[in-house]
């Protein structure tokens, strides 16, 4: 998978590989790109994001969340497109920031990276072996109950209080 928005766009295509790689190992980190809409739109973002996109295994590609054009980060999005005046509100996470206004070189390692660079199709299994796919990926297998009201909820922290004593002192 031969990224070349990223290498016309950025000049690194190892960035691809770079997002690519994040979103499977730590969903809880952002990818962020920074730009000048002057210079830069909203659809460069997007053609970013999908090149990089290709490089996740086909399972994974669906499940991730991203935004184009992002003013303060909300909810579970992995990858979001910042204008360069709001880039502030990517400092507060951990995030992996290109700014392409001056991207610079990819340092990340591994074989995202290295696919997005040379065009070679990812080794699926290959990559199970290197990355673990993080929780924030992973699709739970039973729903999750929602409490009805708070009246529920308050019955659940009384329960749990009486299972936490009852352990305690028996």
């Amino acid at each position: 998978v031969k990224t070349t928005a990223w290498e016309r766009l950025v000049g690194d295509a190892g960035w691809a590989g770079a997002f690519a790689q994040r979103a499977l190992q730590s969903g809880n980190h952002p990818c962020v790109i920074v730009y000048n809409p002057l210079e830069h739109t909203g659809e460069d973002v997007l053609e970013l994001f999908a090149e990089a996109i290709h490089l996740l295994p086909p399972s994974d590609r669906w499940k991730l969340e991203f935004s184009t054009h992002v003013r303060k980060p909300s909810g579970n999005l992995s990858w979001w497109g910042v204008v360069e005046k709001f880039k502030d509100t990517a400092g507060h996470r951990k995030c992996l920031v290109v700014d392409l206004s001056n991207p610079g070189s990819c340092t990340e390692k591994g074989m995202l990276v290295d696919c997005a660079r040379n065009g070679n199709q990812p080794d699926w299994d290959e990559l199970k072996a290197e990355l673990r796919p993080s929780k924030a990926m992973e699709q739970p297998e039973t729903p999750v109950p929602i409490p009805l009201s708070a009246g529920d909820v308050a019955t659940r922290k009384k329960r749990s209080r009486d299972k936490a004593f009852s352990r305690e002192m028996g």
